[in-house]
């Protein structure tokens, strides 16, 4: 009995998915509800590409509290375009991916809303912004320091 070769044409659903299957773009699988996902090596869970590419563009992880969407609704189409940016209706985005989040601060006073915002800037905000922020926080810090060393002169 002979060992039967392997088409291309039993293995990819067409030829195009065959030479696709060479070239980087193929990595990872098909997960049952459409996205594409990509080992992480042994051990451990594997892992959308649109998150891989949203963490790429921040530079960090993602936090629990934020969400990649698909623009087209193609949930393995994961193009960007570079940086995210802010379009006109307040999205950050890139090429086909957008990052949402779903963190809000509790209750309803002034204060913890204020700070909550402040930190918004400085995860999302543009560098003029993130500067402003953390030399607002430079100041508070300051300050603070300053009236607890009053504080404790005057016991």
């Amino acid at each position: 009995m002979t060992k039967r070769k392997s088409s291309l044409a039993t293995i990819y659903c067409s030829r195009e998915c065959a030479l696709a299957a060479k070239r980087e773009e193929a990595r990872g699988s098909l997960n049952p509800d459409g996205y594409r996902m990509i080992s992480q090596g042994f051990g451990n869970s594997p892992k959308g590409e649109h998150r891989i590419e949203i963490e790429k563009i921040l530079g960090r992880p993602l936090l629990p509290t934020e969400q990649v969407h698909h623009v087209n609704g193609v949930r393995h189409d994961n193009r960007t375009d570079g940086p995210l940016v802010m379009d006109e209706r307040g999205r950050l985005r890139s090429g086909n991916l957008e990052l949402w989040s779903h963190a809000h601060p509790r209750g309803q006073e002034i204060g913890p809303k204020l700070e909550y915002a402040r930190g918004l800037l400085a995860l999302y905000g543009t560098q003029e912004e993130r500067e402003t922020y953390m030399a607002f926080l430079e100041y508070v810090v300051n300050a603070e320091g300053a009236e607890l060393a009053e504080d404790t002169r005057s016991v």
